[in-house]
């Protein structure tokens, strides 16, 4: 697995009062979709849950360990810091309700801004090349900008009432899955370029999901006859499906073939139009939810409410309990973490199980989206604190101020650089 690294240089210069003053570092990121606030932050005074690393030099070329600790560092010198960092959270995560959509920040510590609206909302996809937010209403979609606040910018009258919505932004396509009919419609106008149907109608129970890699649709649902999977192949055209004896809780995907849960022990596999239900026996209680990101996969065991890391062939590498039981899990491939969504509580686990963030919330209908899947930091910030004493652990850097007797400086820099390993 490969993973990006970026690296933040600054100078220090020594001045006559702060020569031998133990000195501590907090930092906070925007990004290029996030401009008006720090997406997420770390610290030298505590250990960060988010993969950091802080160094110091003398000369530039040798670099130091930067001490986690609550007292700071002393210098008698001028020196050089750098923080390295891999995979930064980039993005941000969407709640749905009735009456309103909610901005959280990328680590699900708290929440950016909320859109009231009078109307109910009921279904929720979004566009990763721009993150424009997608809702639908009473026969029409809704089109809403986040860059920094959340904006409306268009609608679009589809008509028809709807079960589900999959927004391929990259190919300027929304799927508008209908009671007995999928229409793939043109994202910029609502036109529709061509429309699938099939018997009997669907009842309810749809889970929907969007293979980026190929344009693919694949979505499950309780139709007349009972449960059922289908499969949209973007190119061809080809529409394949396949029942299922247990309801179909959660689609990943697995390679070219696609996972699904049960709420039972298995794990099925979808591929070229057959359902295989017994592909894996996880050996646990009730898999309700399942996700991936590469090679790495995820699940919710809705028995000891447990969420667990696994890769194939079924190998279980960590688990952590859960508060409370989950509706959605999402991975989200900028930073390989885990973005959780129980009926009051959104979280945010690094993919070694440590938990990065939590936000409570009240009346959302339980879908959570994660934002652009794309690092592309433009600026970060860091403030200095001198003295001993605990720097303010607070969501940002950006502040110029510390509430501790200490002082403090702040400044901004764009500078970055990064390589693979």
């Amino acid at each position: 697995m490969s993973f990006n690294y970026k690296n933040f240089d600054w100078d220090i210069k020594m001045s006559p009062e702060n020569v031998g003053v133990p000195v501590g570092y907090e930092f906070g990121f925007n990004d290029g979709f996030e401009e008006s606030f720090s997406n997420y932050s770390l610290s030298t005074f505590r250990e960060n849950a988010v993969s950091g690393s802080f160094f110091y030099s003398f000369d530039g070329d040798s670099f130091y360990d930067f001490p986690l600790n609550d007292e700071g560092f002393p210098f008698y010198t001028d020196y050089k810091m750098r923080l390295t960092i891999r995979q930064p959270v980039s993005g941000s995560v969407f709640l749905l309700s009735s009456e309103s959509i909610s901005k959280i920040k990328a680590d699900c510590s708290d929440s950016v801004f909320d859109y009231q609206s009078s109307t109910p909302f009921s279904l929720i996809s979004i566009d990763k090349s721009s993150n424009d937010i997608y809702t639908y209403y009473d026969g029409r979609i809704f089109c809403f900008s986040t860059i920094n606040e959340i904006s409306f910018k268009k609608s679009l009258d589809i008509q028809h009432s709807t079960f589900g919505l999959e927004v391929d932004g990259g190919r300027n396509v929304i799927w508008q899955i209908c009671e007995s009919k999928v229409y793939k419609r043109n994202l910029t106008n609502g036109e529709c370029i061509q429309e699938y149907s099939f018997s009997p109608s669907i009842e309810g129970d749809v889970e929907t999901f969007l293979n980026e890699n190929n344009g693919d649709l694949v979505f499950s649902a309780q139709t007349g006859s009972g449960f059922e999977i289908f499969k949209i192949e973007y190119y061809s055209g080809s529409f394949t499906s396949d029942s299922s004896s247990n309801k179909i809780s959660s689609i990943c995907l697995d390679g070219s073939n696609y996972l699904v849960s049960f709420e039972n022990q298995y794990l099925g596999s979808f591929s070229s139009g057959i359902l295989n239900e017994t592909y894996i026996n996880t050996g646990r209680a009730s898999v309700s939810k399942v996700s991936s990101i590469e090679s790495d996969f995820y699940l919710f065991d809705s028995g000891p409410k447990e969420l667990v890391k696994f890769t194939m062939p079924y190998s279980e590498d960590w688990s952590v309990f859960t508060r409370e039981e989950l509706i959605s899990i999402r991975a989200r491939l900028s930073d390989y973490s885990i973005i959780t969504l129980s009926n009051n509580y959104l979280s945010c686990f690094s993919e070694n199980g440590e938990k990065l963030g939590g936000f409570t919330y009240s009346n959302s209908n339980g879908i959570v989206l994660s934002g652009s899947d794309v690092p592309s930091y433009t600026s970060f910030k860091y403030r200095a604190t001198y003295g001993e004493g605990q720097l303010n652990q607070s969501s940002s850097s950006s502040s110029s101020s510390s509430t501790s007797s200490s002082s403090s400086s702040s400044s901004t820099s764009s500078s970055s650089s990064s390589s693979d390993n």
